[in-house]
């Protein structure tokens, strides 16, 4: 199993050292976050550096967030802020791939609760979905579109699915973030649904009402139901950990919440081979 985790834990601009301070616990690749203070789009000196010191130390960056704050979604009423959604992903994917890494991960939606129009709301993702697909395309990755909390959309794995079958798989996929998902009604039918799509993953724990971004047994979800959904739908990616309101405090955490995951991983294997009577076992590559 490799372990990752996303770069807003620690808040500073991203170096080798930066890199280190991550890898000293297990964490062989990062999800990146797309702003300045981590990572300047436009400062190719310093992807240059961070990608050779990934290849020198066996490390990766594996993924990167497409920009959402202050409702930065392709299902915005205001044309100009589409645009700018589709421009910002667009540069996302330039980055992680000149770091060597190949998936954004978008929330295709926005808070839904003050839409007065849910039909136009959703005629603006299905209309601009493709557009930001192809912005990321271009540049060399791939999408992995995020389940998002209740009160958006889509929240649904239905509708999740809708939208992302739409693509060719080597191309377009989900990210499973587990937080958002046990704040749902549907809890691991998000990860069932998704199956073979699933590509990335935000590993949270939360009260099961709150989106708390929390090291797996701060919370309430119970990791050996989601590791054995996961388990049965095949998923062999990275599990990072989206736990930036931890603070620093979450790498003290890591080793612990990484044993949680294998013990429940473990288990589900252990499970499935008591059913179906193999001694054959899995391992999902990193």
């Amino acid at each position: 199993m490799e372990f990752g985790m996303s770069t807003t834990v620690v808040k500073t601009r991203m170096d080798p050292d930066y890199v280190d301070r991550y890898r000293a616990v297990g964490m062989t690749c990062l999800e990146i976050g797309a702003r300045p203070v981590f990572i300047d789009p436009e400062d190719r000196e310093q992807q240059a550096i961070l990608r050779e010191h990934f290849e020198k130390t066996g490390t990766r960056a594996h993924s990167i967030h497409a920009p959402f704050q202050n409702r930065l979604t392709i299902a915005h009423e205001d044309a100009e802020v589409r645009e700018e959604a589709i421009r910002s992903a667009r540069v996302a994917a330039r980055v992680i791939v000149a770091l060597g890494g190949d998936v954004v991960v978008v929330h295709p939606g926005d808070v839904t609760r003050e839409v007065a129009d849910m039909d136009a709301y959703m005629s603006r993702v299905y209309d601009h979905l493709p557009r930001i697909v192809d912005a990321i395309v271009s540049e060399g990755a791939r999408v992995a579109f995020e389940n998002l909390l209740p009160e958006r959309m889509p929240d649904h794995p239905d509708v999740l699915m809708a939208l992302v079958e739409r693509f060719p798989s080597e191309l377009v996929g989900v990210c499973i973030d587990t937080g958002h998902a046990h704040c749902t009604q549907w809890k691991t039918e998000f990860i069932r649904r998704a199956a073979s799509r699933i590509i990335t993953t935000h590993i949270q724990d939360c009260d099961g009402q709150n989106d708390q971004h929390l090291m797996p047994g701060y919370g309430s979800i119970n990791w050996d139901s989601y590791m054995q959904a996961f388990y049965e739908a095949g998923y062999a990616g990275p599990w990072i950990f989206e736990v930036g309101k931890a603070g620093e405090a979450a790498l003290e955490q890591a080793a612990d919440a990484m044993n949680l995951l294998r013990g429940a991983w473990e288990q589900a294997m252990a499970d499935d081979r008591a059913t179906s009577g193999s001694s054959q076992t899995v391992i999902p590559d990193g």
